[in-house]
């Protein structure tokens, strides 16, 4: 039935332009808090399945009596490099504290703001119920009626106010039929008289729903995600001080795909994150230097900068475990080969 009310206020026009705005608000916000919950139900089921996948090659290897696989890692053994010439790749774990503080005062900024819009909503109703309760009650007559095709329908009243008349632009919450002459019970507030409603109408303006509709819609749209990202930067700080910066060469595509390959030996994809921070900045169609460090879905891949630039971190998940090296047969068949001339020309 709402869904249904929604559709046809919004159909015939019935709808104010403050109900517009908290409908397509609503709108919005339901997206917002859809994505995140999406990606995170599709990595979760994604993650599952690895870990399934896992525990049944265990199984399998306990009940042939064979050794069970190695458990998959992210990044090389080793503690990883500490410093680069005179980049010192310790300090760049702490920096990785920065973005997660900048996340934690977005969160509190956007926290503000729903905490603002609650209270200015609360504050609202409760003065157009005080205004309903203690207000002065007279009878008003209606001398101008607008009935537009779309927003909000309004009445021109007039009404008195001790012994001088006012008039007054009053907002209809429900589209009604009025004539011109009719009369119609007003409330007026006594310490300001231009303040007035009907027993039915709260006349609120939209400059006042605003001020509370669109803080509290900011607020829950922007605290899941700044939260979100709070917690994953904390945990891709720990993540990296557990495993340390690998270098490695790695080649950034278009889309973000990150595909590197470790100085010290083993191949990885790494994949983008719902972050503002994105690799596609350094797809320039070559390999170029990096480190990786971290675990799993809490990795950062940190790009070194031109110009005395301090380096760039963006988070990753991995999309792969990491491939061990392997060997070229190609280059073992050399060597062979090598070897077998050097024992047909036998020596001198």
């Amino acid at each position: 039935m709402v869904v249904g009310g929604v559709v046809v206020g919004l159909a015939d026009g019935s709808a104010s332009p403050g109900e517009v705005n908290v409908i397509g608000g609503a709108a919005v916000l339901f997206v917002l808090l859809a994505l995140p919950a999406v990606f995170t139900a599709v990595k979760a089921a994604y993650w599952n399945r690895l870990a399934k996948e896992r525990l049944r090659e265990t199984a399998t290897a306990t009940a042939t009596g064979r050794t069970a696989p190695p458990a998959r890692t992210w990044v090389p053994p080793g503690p990883g490099e500490t410093a680069y010439r005179d980049l010192d790749l310790t300090a760049q774990v702490s920096r990785l504290g920065v973005p997660a503080w900048r996340a934690i005062g977005t969160t509190v900024v956007f926290l503000v703001l729903l905490a603002g819009g609650i209270v200015e909503g609360v504050r609202s109703s409760a003065s157009g119920q005080e205004l309903l309760d203690s207000g002065v009650r007279v009878t008003a007559r209606v001398y101008f009626v607008t009935e537009p095709s779309k927003g909000s329908w309004t009445i021109d009243v007039t009404y008195p106010v001790g012994d001088a008349w006012r008039t007054a632009e009053i907002r209809l919450e429900t589209k009604r039929d009025f004539d011109l002459g009719q009369e119609v019970p007003v409330i007026y507030d006594p310490e300001d008289p231009g303040r007035v409603r009907t027993p039915e109408d709260e006349n609120t303006s939209d400059v006042q729903l605003s001020l509370f509709v669109e803080p509290l819609l900011a607020g829950l749209g922007g605290v899941p995600f700044a939260a979100w990202a709070a917690v994953g930067w904390v945990r891709r700080y720990r993540a990296v001080r557990r495993t340390g910066w690998h270098p490695a060469s790695v080649l950034v595509t278009p889309t973000g795909q990150i595909f590197a390959t470790y100085f010290q030996g083993g191949k990885i994809e790494l994949g983008g994150v719902l972050s503002t921070r994105r690799a596609t900045r350094f797809a320039h169609g070559e390999r170029q230097r990096a480190w990786v460090g971290g675990e799993a879905s809490t990795m950062v891949v940190l790009f070194p900068r031109e110009g005395g630039k301090r380096p760039y971190a963006v988070p990753v998940q991995a999309e792969t475990p990491l491939s061990p090296p392997r060997r070229s047969s190609r280059r073992r068949r050399s060597r062979g080969t090598s070897r077998t001339d050097e024992e047909k020309r036998g020596p001198g």
